[in-house]
């Protein structure tokens, strides 16, 4: 199908921080004017190779909890301005993100999850929004036993013990490169659907994570005109 875009167009990776890094992307051209809209495309395959170069880096063990999957999410991420003139639903907002990096080495992250923990307050400053007022995190866990609980110290000394934790990749496995996209239309939906279960009303963070000391956090909230 051709559905004729002919904005800027690129591919940026970030390995399995790849969605985030693909929709920071498309916030930063369409809030610098650059584009009016722009498709965050993310999809990974699982395929025998895949399948055995994670086997033989000893991520997947009988007795472990980190399992593959694979996913393809697409979302449209357009300048506010854009959306209103045409009339278009909006599901949510990206109100900032941060990025960082652990800078420890190649396939090495930080074990108490500092550069996840400024990513996040990065994300909060640049949103205005304050630790306290963050209705939950979407968190990374992947079933890696050090990467999750690094994870867990940083919301923990960002936004205490009581904001709710949602785990989606413990339900659908990892989706490699397409966690943070999954996260966010997963948010919107419940937003969309009025179902706090799913998804409690109010900004949420989102983290995803390279599982080489790249970090990404983003603050998502509900669209309110």
């Amino acid at each position: 199908m051709n559905v004729k875009i002919i904005g800027p167009t690129s591919t940026v990776t970030g390995s399995h921080a790849a969605s985030a890094s693909s929709l920071c992307y498309c916030h930063d051209l369409t809030a610098c004017d650059h584009a009016d809209v722009m498709l965050s495309v993310a999809a990974d395959t699982l395929t025998d190779t895949v399948i055995r170069g994670y086997r033989e880096l000893g991520m997947l063990t009988p007795d472990g909890n980190f399992g593959l999957s694979e996913a393809g999410v697409a979302l449209a991420v357009e300048r506010l301005s854009a959306a209103q003139a045409r009339g278009g639903r909006i599901y949510g907002e990206i109100l900032g993100y941060g990025m960082t990096s652990d800078a420890l080495g190649v396939g090495t992250s930080d074990p108490e999850g500092r550069g996840l923990e400024r990513a996040m307050r990065i994300a909060l400053e640049r949103g205005g929004v304050s630790a306290g007022d963050v209705a939950a995190v979407w968190a990374n866990a992947l079933g890696l036993e050090d990467v999750d609980g690094a994870e867990a110290q940083a919301i923990q000394r960002v936004s205490g013990n009581q904001v709710r934790v949602i785990t989606p990749k413990r339900l659908f496995g990892e989706p490699m490169g397409v966690g943070a996209t999954l996260s966010a239309s997963l948010a919107m939906l419940g937003w969309q659907r009025g179902e706090a279960n799913l998804s409690p009303a109010g900004p949420v963070l989102i983290n995803s994570l390279s599982l080489g000391g790249t970090n990404y956090s983003i603050l998502l909230a509900p669209y309110r005109a």
